[in-house]
């Protein structure tokens, strides 16, 4: 197993050079948890093609907060006595290591050139919440995702003669619940379905 991934990794940085992307990306991302919501974020990636497709590799962290009064506990539902009521901030963080395949320049116009992908992700939540009036600070149960995702993007090349890429992507990625602790309060849990929008600027070698 460890000579295949030395061999992967040789692989992958040795094939088309020239044409390696190192990027960095403000990302927005929308889901339907009540809880992570819709935070605000940025991802760093690096992608190598291989023959006609291109791998990328991508790191993405995620994090938001809401305000609301109520109901604010230690997490597990069998301890009744320890919630109480207060104004609470709740900060939320999701991240995610996604690998995926495109088939780049699929349609050229005017310079400008789209690009489809699919690929894997895991992702994982974490968070905590804060009593304005109590100073009772909770961790929130931390959970892992793993899922699917397509791509859909539009791109321009060497901006202002600079060796630079600027592409506009929008992801829609599913992904599928883990195990789940029955006395705990896990806002995460169950399937989620999230989009992402990404402003991508990646320095292309030559």
């Amino acid at each position: 197993m460890k000579k295949l991934l030395i061999f992967f990794i040789v692989f992958t940085f040795t094939i088309n050079i020239k044409s390696q992307e190192i990027g960095l990306s403000p990302t927005k991302v929308w889901t339907d948890n009540s809880e992570i919501q819709s935070p605000f974020g940025f991802s760093i990636y690096y992608f190598q093609p291989i023959w006609k497709l291109g791998l990328k590799v991508e790191f993405l962290t995620a994090t938001n907060e809401r305000n609301y009064y109520g109901y604010l506990s230690s997490g597990f539902v069998a301890n009744p006595e320890d919630i109480i009521i207060d104004d609470v901030i709740s900060k939320s963080r999701i991240q995610s290591l996604e690998f995926s395949l495109s088939i780049p320049k699929i349609i050229y116009v005017e310079k400008n050139y789209f690009t489809l992908s699919l690929g894997m992700a895991g992702d994982n939540f974490s968070g905590e919440r804060l009593g304005l009036n109590s100073g009772k600070r909770v961790a929130l149960v931390k959970e892992s995702k793993f899922g699917y995702f397509y791509g859909i993007s539009i791109s321009r090349e060497k901006i202002f003669q600079l060796p630079i890429k600027i592409e506009l992507l929008f992801k829609h990625k599913g992904l599928i619940g883990g195990m789940y602790v029955t006395d705990a309060i896990q806002p995460f849990k169950g399937e989620l379905d999230i989009k992402e929008l990404q402003l991508n600027i990646s320095y292309v070698f030559n």
